[in-house]
């Protein structure tokens, strides 16, 4: 999740530094105002009509990988667990781990172990992570969500390529650029 985000940022910063966009004064873009979504005024007034219709687009996956990447840089390693309970197992769930409590009290620990063989048995491995249980967040399936993100990266990374091969930059009134003396 954070290499996806970091393809995102490298592409951006590849466009600021190969077009030499700058602020309207003329300095070095800070880090918060590069980036390929429509927030970063600076970046996008460059792109053509065309591109910027086509990022916009895809608003929505850019804002759930932003998502992913602040819970998982500063809040929460991600986690796949090892499996998911039904709720319609969860009443034998529950009876198992009061009968482990029960056992592991009596240091009868070869009964808490094949109760603990029982409890595994229950669950179903399903591959989902989220990053938050609080905020609203919902399962992803992980291997989809990853192939979905490599195919999402290859076409913003072909798009972007055509971009900055098709174009010189036009100054909007907001930035300025200056171009390489060859």
């Amino acid at each position: 999740m954070l290499n996806v985000f970091g393809c995102v940022d490298n592409l951006a910063w590849l466009w600021v530094n190969e077009k030499q966009i700058r602020d309207k004064q003329g300095r070095p873009l800070r880090a918060q105002q590069v980036g390929l979504r429509s927030g970063c005024v600076a970046v996008h007034e460059t792109l053509s009509h065309e591109f910027r219709q086509y990022l916009t687009s895809r608003e929505d996956w850019f804002a759930c990988l932003e998502d992913y990447r602040h819970a998982l840089a500063h809040r929460i390693p991600l986690y796949i667990a090892p499996c998911g309970l039904s709720p319609s197992k969860l009443d034998e769930h529950n009876g198992l781990e009061k009968r482990k409590n029960d056992a592991y009290s009596r240091r009868d620990y070869e009964l808490w172990l094949t109760l603990d063989l029982a409890q595994e048995r229950l669950g179903r491995f399903r591959p989902l992570m989220m990053h938050s249980f609080s905020q609203g967040a919902v399962p992803v399936n992980f291997h989809a969500q990853v192939l979905a993100d490599w195919n999402t990266i290859a076409e913003i990374a072909e798009r972007f390529l055509q971009e900055l091969h098709s174009r010189s930059v036009r100054p909007s009134p907001n930035t300025t650029t200056t171009q390489p003396n060859h």
